[in-house]
């Protein structure tokens, strides 16, 4: 990566896997490097030439380039466009730091994306792993939910009346009281169960 680019005294750069520190810029552009080994062998190279590879982040003889470090367990990273929020995590030096209010309250508040904060401190972001869930396919799945008390959604938020299960099979429950009853697939849409959790078998 040189193409145009303006050689700045202090760079590092990389010439057939050979590293280089800019310690001289001359008018035309033209930069003098040094290798690490004393100083001697010097080496002159134009903005335009493309051999030499700008070593982005580098600030020593002896800097590594950073590894991506996979997600916490429970954790998976987030794309570049998807947009970060509190309780998500990024990884700095190494390490994985929960996003919260205080230091982070304007990125929290402005939703950024995660290509928008990419930096050379800030590697990567992830998210806690939601569950997912399906339907009840059968009454013995259903049966361990049987006294878990259930209330339906009203835009999507759980309703404060809360009722019991009076029946079941294989393809439909009954709330207790109920004339009617209701299929899984219908119930896992409409219904919830107290705590918030969806009317379902969770499968992750």
């Amino acid at each position: 990566m040189s193409g145009k680019r303006e050689w700045q005294i202090g760079d590092w750069v990389e010439l057939r896997s050979v590293r280089y520190l800019v310690f001289n810029v001359i008018e035309d552009g033209t930069a003098w490097a040094i290798p690490k080994i004393g100083g001697f062998n010097e080496i002159m190279f134009c903005r335009e030439d493309d051999e030499v590879k700008l070593i982005d982040g580098c600030d020593s003889w002896t800097w590594q380039p950073p590894k991506l470090i996979g997600p916490p367990p429970g954790y998976r990273l987030l794309r570049d466009d998807e947009r970060i929020k509190e309780g998500d995590k990024v990884l700095q030096r190494g390490i994985w730091e929960m996003l919260q209010r205080g230091i982070w309250e304007k990125s929290i508040a402005h939703s950024y994306t995660v290509k928008s904060q990419l930096s050379k401190l800030s590697l990567a972001y992830a998210r806690k792993i939601e569950p997912t869930y399906r339907p009840f396919q059968s009454a013995s799945e259903f049966k361990p939910h049987r006294d878990r008390w259930i209330t339906w959604k009203v835009d999507g938020e759980p309703h404060p009346h809360l009722q019991r299960i009076g029946a079941f099979n294989d393809s439909v429950v009954w709330p207790a009281c109920a004339s009617t009853g209701t299929g899984f697939a219908n119930a896992f849409e409409k219904w919830t169960f107290e705590d918030g959790s969806p009317f379902g078998m969770r499968i992750v």
